[in-house]
């Protein structure tokens, strides 16, 4: 299978399932969030985890925008890079407004830490 028949193969599956073009693009927010979330839970336990779990979101959104760009300069024999730039848009920023969110938050045994730590330096400088 070459990569025309390919990202035609892929437009078919698309459609399929989003019968309706205005979906598209909730649809890329949606499966953004989705693999994202998924992938979170694996990882959760790895420092740096919320990043990481933006690797296969970057790298699936990647592989769908260079199918459609092969499908549209066949079809019109032209590149829609706007178009891909917005789909890549929809599909990360939740997922990266998400890693920002969770890289940031104190876990319950962080904020434990950090008071006990003020209650003994306060007992410290009192005695």
């Amino acid at each position: 299978m070459n990569m025309l028949t390919l990202a035609m193969w892929w437009e078919q599956v698309k459609l399929m399932f989003l019968a309706h073009g205005e979906f598209f693009d909730i649809a890329h927010i949606l499966i953004g969030l989705g693999v994202y979330a998924a992938t979170f839970v694996v990882l959760r336990k790895r420092k740096g985890a919320a990043w990481l779990a933006l690797v296969p979101i970057a790298l699936l959104e990647m592989a769908n925008e260079t199918l459609d760009l092969m499908r549209y300069y066949q079809w019109i024999g032209l590149r829609e890079w706007p178009e891909s730039l917005r789909d890549g848009v929809n599909t990360l920023l939740a997922p990266v407004a998400l890693a920002f969110f969770l890289s940031n938050r104190r876990r319950p045994s962080e904020t434990n830490e950090a008071s006990s730590s003020a209650e003994h330096a306060d007992e410290t400088h009192s005695t």
